[in-house]
């Protein structure tokens, strides 16, 4: 009786526990955007910017189980949407073509400035 008592006490500390640190894990920004799927096609703006904003810091997320075999983890990230920057959560997905790779979006400088080009497979 004593062992379930303890084990009853220890799962509803883990519970409160874990429970405050999401509550504290939450991250919010009024500056940038949180959305579920990103473009994932090669997508580059039209917009030269001499000099785009800083990159905000990353939201710390947490990688989730595979849906199953050949998923790849794709974790979270910024991606600039012409005036602001914008959060895409991580996700698992299915490279496009065997022997792919995942590129993170970046700049790439073109016509005396900065042009945003989207995560993509390559």
């Amino acid at each position: 009786m004593i062992t379930t008592t303890k084990t009853r006490s220890f799962g509803r500390t883990l519970l409160v526990a874990g429970s405050a640190l999401a509550i504290v894990g939450c991250v919010y920004r009024r500056d940038v955007v949180y959305e579920d799927s990103p473009p994932r096609t090669v997508v580059s703006s039209e917009v030269v910017i001499v000099e785009p904003p800083p990159m905000p810091a990353p939201v710390v997320e947490v990688v989730t189980v595979s849906p199953g075999p050949g998923y790849f983890w794709i974790d979270g990230c910024y991606e600039w949407a012409g005036a602001r920057w914008v959060w895409y959560r991580g996700h698992w997905a299915r490279p496009a073509h065997p022997g792919a790779v995942w590129v993170r979006g970046d700049w790439r400088h073109e016509r005396g400035g900065k042009v945003w080009v989207s995560g993509h497979w390559r």
